[in-house]
């Protein structure tokens, strides 16, 4: 039986209609492609990444004019406005640069790589809601500001063709200003991925600040925007004092919670405003929760290990012995460590099972409020060793000094007034029982060196003024 010839003709057609079938297809996927690169370069295009970036975001926001350069955009920056429950209240961010790779194109994506920015500012929490909002600054292109923008409700052209998917690559920020409440960052570097829906940022350095307490170092660290929520990581903060401590908390919109915590940080951090009689190095926890309500309160617990007081500030601020007496009282106070829980809420601060232990030869124990940042009350039992009070007479001991515990003996002590003018009512009744020894011609005075009658009689008067002064 005989093969069948191939027609060689009909081959040739064959072959001549597969390969216009391939130049057709390249044609019009290269075609499909310049298409693109025209929408890309278009007003449509700037419209449609502004509200995917924004929709992502959460925030009413859009892009200045985008300047191409083959397959290389530049855009000078992107503003934004925090809409619905955002925790992101304002952004900005300036000098924006990327790549769009044409090969994924065919695939429905727009890829953007080697993206970098410039400068990112960006604003968390209610920090502009009190203050009516932000001013934005116009489109250079259009002349418009963002809201006029929203109330257009431009629509966007729908293409079959055009892609409807964005892919990040990294992104690094070169210098990052962020602000929520009284907590800033400044100038910090980070690297931002996007992967489902999530966007996280890894941040490396920059400088903090927490109004009229803290600054430092941020080191290594991480911020997640997920599902409208912030979540951060600062593991390895190094504050500008000494010492080094870590952040953890989220922001969902209507409420945060922040959990700190730190060491060997010096205790006149925590005080910048106030002159106390007292430092030393803390170490200690703390949380902090606002609400829906704008609500806040701050809670944990601090210690202090070896503090150093100032004798002579402690007893002129506090005792308020004239500086004559001061001079020449001045003396050592062994402390092993000072620790106390505490609550902060609006206009007070509460300190909770507060301790001063002294070696062994003092102690004192008790609760104080600090009421609109100045007015003081509080309880406090304070404990001293017999042998130190040999300087009263025993009968007054007994009845300053009632109680007698852990080898001490304790006086029950009220503390009123404020920082700046403390006020308290064991003090009074020592100097009364003191009196009475001068009077007595008994009291022997603890100078290293003997004072002139003179001096002494000029001290004593000075002494007693004041105190009649205050009572």
């Amino acid at each position: 039986m005989r093969a069948k010839q191939t027609d060689p003709i009909n081959n040739r057609r064959l072959l001549r209609l597969v390969i216009l079938s391939i130049l057709a297809f390249f044609v019009g996927v290269a075609g499909g492609i310049f298409a693109l690169h025209r929408f890309a370069e278009s007003e449509n295009f700037r419209l449609y990444l502004s509200k995917t970036l924004s929709s992502l975001l959460g925030v009413n926001g859009e892009f200045s004019k985008i300047e191409w350069d083959g397959w290389q955009a530049q855009a000078g920056r992107f503003d934004g406005i925090g809409v619905g429950e955002t925790p992101i209240q304002y952004i900005t961010a300036s000098n924006i640069t990327t790549k769009l790779d044409w090969m994924a194109l065919p695939r429905r994506q727009w890829r953007l790589y080697s993206n970098r920015v410039e400068s990112l500012n960006i604003e968390f929490g209610d920090v502009l809601k009190a203050r009516g909002g932000p001013v934005i600054q116009q489109n250079s292109q259009q002349g418009q500001t963002l809201d006029q923008k929203k109330k257009e409700e431009k629509k966007l052209p729908s293409f079959g063709f055009i892609p409807d998917k964005f892919v990040f690559e990294d992104v690094l920020f070169s210098s990052v200003n962020l602000k929520a409440s009284d907590i800033e960052i400044r100038k910090a570097e980070f690297f931002l991925t996007s992967d489902k829906g999530s966007l996280k940022l890894r941040g490396r350095g920059g400088d903090f600040a927490v109004r009229d307490w803290l600054e430092g170092n941020l080191g290594n660290w991480s911020v997640e925007l997920k599902d409208k929520k912030v979540l951060f990581e600062f593991p390895a903060i190094s504050p500008a004092n000494g010492g080094k401590g870590s952040i953890y908390g989220r922001n969902s919109g209507d409420s945060t919670e922040v959990n700190i915590a730190w060491e060997g940080l010096p205790f006149r951090s925590f005080l910048k405003k106030v002159d106390v009689p007292i430092d030393g190095i803390t170490s200690g926890e703390a949380t902090y929760k606002t609400d829906a309500a704008a609500r806040w309160k701050c809670s944990g617990k601090i210690q202090m290990l070896s503090p150093q007081v100032s004798t002579s500030k402690l007893l002129t601020q506090f005792f308020k012995i004239p500086d004559p007496l001061v001079k020449r009282l001045s003396f050592h106070i062994p402390l092993e460590s000072i620790k106390s829980d505490f609550e902060i809420v609006p206009e007070k601060i509460e300190l909770k099972n507060f301790v001063i232990s002294g070696g062994g030869i003092f102690r004192m124990e008790g609760n104080l409020e600090i009421v609109k940042d100045q007015n003081l009350d509080g309880e406090f039992l304070l404990g001293v060793s017999p042998s130190a009070m040999t300087i009263l007479p025993p009968e007054d001991v007994k009845q300053i000094f009632p109680i007698f515990k852990d080898d001490l003996v304790w006086a029950r002590v009220r503390i009123t007034g404020t920082l700046q003018a403390p006020r308290e009512d064991l003090s009074s009744r020592i100097v009364d029982s003191i009196i009475k020894k001068i009077a007595n011609g008994v009291f022997q005075v603890p100078f290293d060196q003997q004072p002139s009658p003179e001096g002494l009689i000029k001290d004593s008067i000075n002494f007693l003024r004041v105190f009649i002064d205050e009572r």
